[in-house]
């Protein structure tokens, strides 16, 4: 499994309101700071980006592995409500925007539906939204599954096809 590649020392993040831990399977788990608080975000795209009161911050599921950008100033969500091609939804202290309507070529917006390009499901208390489809573009590559905690927790782990696996 690719090891993650964070751009920034673990410190940096933690000023930004962030832990950031590794894992042995390759998948990054990201730790909100601020435990009651009700600005945590996380959107779903070709990449993710997560939202917190002290700071924001993408991830790549990249072709060598889960990238996690350094971490910028905190701005505002813009919340859209557009039911056509996002789903919105709350679970525990995250508010979860999922925009579907994007190609596996490029970055235009599709007709696609939900089903096409992610799916959502509760297991206990665990969101876990998967991207499903492979990307054209190098630093969205492979399909992602986010595991998303009640208590400011999330973690991404990437889904490498078999194929490629063996030839690692």
């Amino acid at each position: 499994m690719p090891k993650p590649m964070i751009e920034a020392p673990l410190d940096e993040y933690e000023k930004y309101g962030f832990l950031i831990k590794q894992n042995k399977d390759g998948s990054v788990l990201v730790e909100s700071i601020e435990k009651n608080s009700q600005d945590l975000v996380i959107h779903c795209t070709l990449n993710l980006a997560i939202w917190g009161p002290k700071g924001n911050l993408i991830i790549d599921p990249d072709e060598d592995g889960v990238l996690v950008y350094i971490p910028n100033d905190p701005q505002q969500f813009p919340k859209v409500n557009d039911a056509k091609n996002r789903t919105n939804l709350t679970h525990g202290q995250w508010y979860v925007d999922v925009f579907f309507a994007i190609n596996s070529h490029d970055s235009q917006i599709t007709e696609s539906n939900l089903d096409t390009n992610f799916s959502i499901n509760k297991k206990d208390d665990v969101l876990i939204i998967k991207r499903k489809f492979v990307h054209k573009w190098y630093s969205y590559k492979w399909p992602y599954i986010l595991y998303i905690y009640p208590d400011a927790k999330v973690k991404i782990k990437l889904k490498i096809p078999f194929f490629k696996r063996l030839f690692r």
